[in-house]
């Protein structure tokens, strides 16, 4: 009885060149095979090249130069028609691999996804139940110092509601340190805390002080801004010098 796919691919994964197809030297020597006629023209247009003069000082020399780009372009379309129809079965088996491993990972990030959001809820409110605690202990004992302090008589009073008023600093100083005590430890050997990062978001774009934001652009997104910019019409900026540049274009 014949093997589904399934386990008959599962029982040639030991036979890389079966489940693999062709190893990476093998791909090598293939696509060189492939690309003989090609590699051959494109050593016959680089020798022309090389033969022809190096500035056009006339029409006919131009109108050879047009002819000879177009060759040059219509070898390149044909490289990567071929490049791309080589790589297509190897780019839809590696979606293949992908998409299969992905219906297994899919769903595993979303149930660990839910398990940290339920944690972080528990332990935001428990965060949150202990700051108050400690605050309410915190405010008790200093009121409970301030009292002493107007009602002391003589130097002993005093050094007590001394000693109270330290325990009230104490209990304040106590409070951030919370979160240090929100963690859970599993039987596995796991353990969840809070861990605090500063993020953001954007209430009004129109509003940022992009000028602040200024020494964390990298030069390749200031390009960017200004090749849209210019794209747009923009033919004066400070620092950027925007003119025309004219290129010849093979058709």
């Amino acid at each position: 009885m014949a093997k589904a796919p399934a386990a008959a691919a599962a029982s040639n994964i030991a036979d890389q060149s079966t489940f693999l197809a062709r190893d990476p030297e093998e791909v090598t020597a293939l696509c060189e095979a492939l690309t003989e006629d090609e590699r051959a023209r494109a050593d016959d247009l680089e020798a022309a090249l090389k033969r022809a003069p190096e500035t056009i000082d006339d029409d006919g020399v131009a109108d050879k130069y047009a002819d000879f780009g177009k060759q040059i372009q219509a070898l390149i379309k044909a490289l990567n028609s071929k490049r791309e129809d080589t790589k297509r079965p190897y780019m839809t088996g590696g979606s293949c691999v992908d998409n299969a491993f992905k219906k297994i990972l899919g769903p595993l990030q979303d149930n660990k996804a839910t398990v940290t959001a339920r944690l972080t809820n528990f332990q935001r409110a428990k965060e949150a139940r202990l700051r108050q605690e400690r605050q309410e202990e915190a405010d008790r004992l200093a009121a409970e110092a301030r009292a002493k302090e107007a009602e002391a008589l003589d130097a002993a009073e005093i050094a007590e509601a001394d000693v109270t008023q330290q325990q009230a600093h104490d209990a304040q100083a106590k409070v951030p340190e919370a979160r240090k005590e929100v963690v859970a430890r599993g039987d596995l050997g796991s353990s969840a805390s809070l861990r605090k990062t500063w993020v953001h978001s954007i209430e009004d774009f129109e509003a940022i002080d992009l000028e602040a934001l200024r020494p964390f652009f990298q030069a390749l997104e200031i390009d960017k801004a200004i090749r849209g910019f210019v794209r747009n019409g923009g033919r004066e900026l400070s620092g950027v010098k925007i003119f025309q540049r004219a290129s010849s274009v093979v058709r």
